[in-house]
């Protein structure tokens, strides 16, 4: 498992994020970005909203997809 480190929008907690569980990432109207993750124990889904843009989430992704 790979993970992303992002900082949650509401709280400023850095939060980790399995890059495999990223389903959408979308702009939210603060300028940051929101995921849509599938969760690992239901067949559900979670929306984690952080303050990286869609744009930042992106190079992290490609970067770590690079580095694998």
């Amino acid at each position: 498992m790979r993970f992303l480190r992002l900082t949650q929008a509401n709280t400023g907690v850095t939060i980790h994020v399995n890059m495999d569980q990223v389903v959408v990432i979308a702009p939210n109207k603060t300028g940051g970005a929101v995921l849509l993750t599938t969760a690992v124990e239901k067949d559900s889904a979670r929306i984690v909203p952080v303050k990286e843009t869609p744009q930042e989430v992106m190079a992290l992704l490609d970067g770590a997809l690079a580095k694998a």
